[in-house]
């Protein structure tokens, strides 16, 4: 995996993920600290589809209320060693989050394409993201998680 990532410094503020865009890249926090940022319930405007209606009614939220909200939660702090950016390639849906670089911090970025290499060659790395995904306590992924079941 190492041999198919190229590096990339972050310094503080920098926008490493936006939330809503294609995924292109999963990204590995080799030094420094990244901040995980939500919209709180800003679920897509995909309030008339019947999946988004039922996947907000079950974490909680009614679609009219999700979709107009527009409040930035920080989430989480990620560390060395940490990844992000699994979602989106995983499910091949928008990023989820904006990433943004807390101080001076040095990433590991693998494409998509070299990402889809590597797990055509060894599907247990694909095993390993989804089940650190599914240990996720967040509002969105379970959305996600509900609307593409």
């Amino acid at each position: 995996i190492v041999t198919e990532m190229t590096p990339r410094v972050g310094e503080p503020d920098d926008p490493i993920v936006t939330i809503y865009h294609k995924a292109e890249n999963l990204y590995f926090i080799a030094k420094g600290e990244c901040e995980v940022f939500l919209r709180s319930g800003d679920l897509h405007d995909q309030s008339n589809s019947q999946k988004f209606k039922q996947a907000t009614q079950l974490i909680g939220e009614d679609s009219k209320t999700a979709s107009k909200a527009k409040r930035k939660h920080k989430r989480r702090i990620l560390r060395e060693g940490q990844l992000f950016g699994e979602i989106s390639l995983v499910y091949q849906c928008e990023t989820t989050a904006t990433v943004m670089a807390v101080k001076y911090c040095t990433i590991g970025v693998l494409t998509d394409k070299a990402f889809e290499k590597i797990v055509k060659s060894q599907p247990q790395i694909m095993d390993r993201i989804k089940q650190g995904i599914y240990e996720y306590d967040d509002m969105t992924l379970r959305f996600v998680k509900l609307a593409i079941a």
